[in-house]
């Protein structure tokens, strides 16, 4: 069931950014896109790992 609210949440990011942003600015907004994903999964595992740790 994940993978499918994934999947639909990264077809919508994509079209809502498709739809909003000019040609040249694409990539810059692929970029952006790419990044936020990253820091998103980095900020939820330390988080889980502080909660892990000090949460016991």
């Amino acid at each position: 069931m994940h993978i499918i609210f994934s999947a639909t949440q990264d077809i919508i990011i994509d079209a809502y950014r498709i739809e909003i942003l000019t040609n040249k600015e694409q990539g810059a907004g692929q970029l952006l896109s790419l990044l936020a994903i990253g820091l998103g999964m980095l900020l939820s595992s330390a988080g889980s790992l502080f909660i892990a740790e000090y949460l016991n």
